[in-house]
C-alpha cells in the first residue's frame, strides 16, 4: 500500500511542478505523464501486486456486505423453513445450513463434515437443503428425496445416506429402489410423488439460491456468511464457535 501511495504522491507532484493549472494537461505534459508513470511501475512491479491486491480485498468485503444484508432478509427461509430437514440437535444454538446436489462428487466428500461437525458439538442444527442442479436425473433423486422425507422421515437418513455412499449416478429409479429396499411402500412413495408441494419445494429452493447468488454444491449458510465448496469440518466448527462468540461467522 505504501507503493501505491507513493505512485500517486509522485504523480500528482509531476502534475504540480511540471506546469501552471491552465496547461497541466497539454499534449506534452500528459506524454511526459505517461513515461513518468510507466517508468515507475517498471521500476517498481510490485505497485500492481498490491494494487490487485486492494482491489480483491475491497471485492470481497463488498460481497461479504451483500451476502450478509441478502442472508439477513431471509433469515427465516435460509433456516426455520419447515420444508427443510433437521441433522443433529433441531434445538441447537448454531445452524449449518447445506445446499446439496446427489450428484455433486463433493457433496460426497461434505457428508463426512456434516458428521463430524453433528457428532462434535451437540449444539449445532444442520440443515438440509434439496438443491438439484446437475440435470434431470437430479431432480428426479431429489423429487423421491423429499417424498422420502414427508412419508418416512425416521428413514430419511439412512436413505440420504445410502445416495451419497454409492457409486451409482442418482436418479428417480435409483432413488425408489433405495427407498423401497430401507422397507418404504413403493405405492405410498410413488402417489407421494404426484404432490404439486414436491415440486414447489424445488422451486423454492431454486429461488432462495439466486438470491444468495448460490451456483454450485456444496454451499453453506452460517450465521452471515455464505461458503462456497468443500471446506471440511474443521473450518464449519470454526465457524460456528465465531457465532457463539461474537454473533459472526467471522470474529
Amino acid at each position: 500500500m505504501r507503493h501505491i501511495k507513493r505512485a500517486v504522491a509522485l504523480v500528482l507532484m509531476a502534475g504540480v511542478l511540471g506546469c501552471g493549472p491552465a496547461s497541466a494537461f497539454d499534449a506534452n505534459n500528459k506524454v511526459e505523464l505517461e513515461k513518468f508513470i510507466h517508468d515507475y511501475l517498471v521500476s517498481h512491479p510490485e505497485v500492481l501486486i498490491e494494487a490487485q491486491d486492494a482491489l480483491q480485498a475491497k471485492q470481497a468485503e463488498a460481497q461479504k456486505s451483500r451476502d450478509s444484508k441478502v442472508i439477513a432478509e431471509n433469515k427465516a427461509e435460509i433456516f426455520r423453513s419447515s420444508d427443510d430437514l433437521v441433522v443433529g440437535n433441531p434445538k441447537g444454538d448454531v445452524s449449518v445450513v447445506e445446499f446439496y446436489d446427489y450428484n455433486c462428487p463433493y457433496c460426497k466428500h461434505a457428508v463426512a463434515d456434516m458428521k463430524t461437525l453433528v457428532a462434535n458439538d451437540p449444539g449445532v442444527r444442520f440443515v438440509l437443503k434439496e438443491f438439484p442442479i446437475l440435470g434431470q436425473d437430479s431432480v428426479a433423486a431429489s423429487r423421491v428425496s423429499i417424498a422420502v422425507q414427508m412419508i418416512a422421515p425416521d428413514k430419511f437418513r439412512q436413505f440420504h445416506d445410502a445416495l451419497f455412499d454409492s457409486q451409482q449416478r442418482a436418479d428417480g429409479d435409483f432413488a425408489m429402489a433405495v427407498a423401497t429396499k430401507l422397507g418404504i411402500d413403493k405405492t405410498a412413495l410413488t402417489k407421494k410423488l404426484a404432490d404439486p408441494s414436491i415440486d414447489a419445494r424445488i422451486r423454492a429452493t431454486y429461488s432462495l439460491a439466486d438470491k444468495l447468488n448460490i451456483t454450485g454444491t456444496p454451499a453453506y449458510i452460517v450465521g452471515d456468511e455464505e461458503i462456497a465448496g468443500v471446506v471440511g469440518a474443521g473450518a464449519l466448527e470454526q465457524k460456528v464457535q465465531n457465532v457463539r462468540k461474537c454473533n459472526s461467522a467471522a470474529c
